[in-house]
């Protein structure tokens, strides 16, 4: 296994393997701006990489940077990250761990479906943005069961179906939901 930037425990690694994966399977080689990825640079100068003063990863920003093909299968190692992929041209399946992460801005893609929640009790997620993808199906069961969730912006994707009245716990923590553009009713 090839591994890139400062590795010092298993955490790290699992860091890095998923920051590869996502390079590897987002078409990294033909990015707009890929400055350091997959090199033995500090992860803090990955183009799109912020980390803290521990050198954790905190936030992966890589919006209007020509990300292509799909989000890899897992991306364990991130958890609790910003996470913004906004207008670029992936597609296809947006996986479960998404929900691990604290923000989640996929706007503006061609994603075609959402995974449900695994897990509601211990998602950290408080803000998911899929706006303007290709989404269709029912809205997850589970999501409104995540006890942070405090913004969920879906509309213009093709959703269908009824809104399940469990929904309603998103707005009663005081939270927003734009689901227009769908074919849902309730």
């Amino acid at each position: 296994i090839v591994q890139y930037g400062e590795v010092g425990n298993s955490s790290n690694e699992a860091v890095l393997k998923s920051l590869t994966g996502l390079y590897e399977s987002a078409g990294g080689p033909g990015w707009t701006r890929n400055t350091s990825w997959c090199t033995d640079e500090p992860l803090n100068r990955w183009y799109g990489i912020s980390v803290n003063a521990s050198g954790e990863v905190t936030a992966v920003s890589l919006s209007y940077n020509g990300l292509t093909g799909t989000l890899p299968e897992s991306m364990t190692g991130l958890q609790a990250v910003n996470f913004s992929v906004y207008r670029n041209e992936l597609s296809g399946h947006i996986p479960s761990y998404i929900y691990d992460f604290r923000y989640a801005e996929l706007s503006s893609n061609s994603f075609d479906s959402l995974a449900d929640v695994p897990n509601p009790e211990s998602s950290l997620l408080n803000v998911l943005y899929l706006s303007g993808n290709n989404i269709e199906g029912q809205l997850p069961e589970h999501l409104p069961d995540c006890p942070h969730l405090i913004t969920f912006d879906v509309q213009d994707n093709d959703f269908s179906g009824s809104i399940p009245d469990s929904y309603g716990k998103i707005l009663e923590r005081g939270g927003s939901m734009r689901l227009n553009g769908n074919n849902l009713t309730g």
